[in-house]
């Protein structure tokens, strides 16, 4: 478990390594703040796993929230604007408003829905890039 700033630390890391020298180049702002793309409060706005997900499949989402699959950095005012709201928000909103090669890939691979299978594949996707930037001894 990091604190949110070490995973703010993470994600700025990521979305810089996910830059190219044909990325325009742009700072990146410092208050960017940490959004859980499926929401901490899911109950709320999100249907809930099919019965056929087996028994602890509201177990599993709730362990997937705080995983880097589901993470993201955005704006203060956008993370205001779509936090804990539904998918359908989330997905109209953050590709117009983020410039960031993070959320690129959101709106191109998961436009559709966001669920546990999406957030395990960002998550794979997102550790091997952490893994090319920290690689082990």
């Amino acid at each position: 478990m990091l604190t949110r700033e070490r995973l703010r630390i993470v994600l700025r890391a990521l979305e810089q390594r996910l830059r190219t020298d044909k990325t325009k180049d742009a700072s990146l702002p410092r208050k960017l703040t940490v959004e859980h793309l499926l929401p901490r409060r899911w109950r709320q706005h999100w249907p809930r796993p099919s019965p056929g997900a087996g028994p602890d499949a509201e177990e599993r989402r709730d362990h997937l929230l705080h995983t880097l699959g589901n993470l993201t950095l955005l704006t203060k005012k956008l993370n205001t604007s779509v936090s804990n709201g539904p998918w359908d928000k989330k997905i109209a909103a953050i590709p117009v408003h983020s410039v960031l090669r993070l959320n690129n890939e959101l709106a191109a691979n998961h436009a559709a829905a966001w669920n546990e299978q999406a957030i395990v594949v960002r998550g794979k996707s997102l550790a091997e890039l952490a893994c090319k930037i920290w690689p082990r001894p």
